[in-house]
């Protein structure tokens, strides 16, 4: 039994939740088969060469902003290893930020994702940092790949929509002049 105790901690005792303030637990003795599509999400998080960076062109100026939405394009899928499709993930583990993603494909071998990135606290400048924003510094996310195919031919294989992607400022509106840029992790 694991016990639990913060000033935070509301225990309502109800049905639904059971005591939050002794949780038990179970351990089972053995070792754990080992699961490639379990250990593939969390080796996404790490910055390496098959990877892209989207980040902001120029922020000066600028001190608060909510997210973005991103349009990324893809003209040959045959460069995708065993078929397996990009992965998007955060530059920011922050729990506040939220992250979505869509890969769609055309049909003929070229395709879209579509990106959105959010933190309801906003990605902000130390002067206007509250608890739960994100650094401006990490308005940023990775488009991840798994491929055998060159770096020099990745890069010629993605591209941003400039003209539909865009970054959102706290009070929801498009911030003008900000456009995304995108970086193979090689030049960075």
């Amino acid at each position: 039994t694991v016990s639990v105790s913060s000033s935070k901690l509301s225990n309502i005792n109800d049905s639904a939740e059971g005591n939050l303030a002794s949780l038990p637990l179970e351990v089972i003795p053995g070792t754990a088969a080992y699961n490639e599509n379990y250990e593939r999400q969390f080796i996404a998080y790490q910055h390496g060469g098959n990877s892209f960076e989207v980040s902001p062109s120029d922020l000066s100026g600028i001190n608060e902003v909510a997210g973005g939405y991103f349009v990324l394009n893809y003209s040959d899928d045959s460069a995708f290893s065993g078929g397996l499709e990009p992965t998007v993930v955060p530059s920011d583990h922050n729990p506040y930020v939220q992250l979505s993603y869509n890969v769609v494909s055309n049909g003929d071998g070229s395709g879209s994702i579509y990106v959105t990135l959010l933190n309801p606290a906003g990605f902000k400048s130390a002067a206007t940092a509250s608890a739960n924003s994100s650094s401006l510094s990490n308005l940023a996310f990775q488009l991840m790949y798994f491929s055998n195919s060159t770096v020099t031919d990745l890069k010629t294989n993605f591209s941003i929509d400039s003209v539909n992607s865009y970054y959102i400022g706290m009070d929801g509106s498009v911030l003008a002049g900000v456009s995304p840029v995108m970086t193979h992790y090689e030049d960075l």
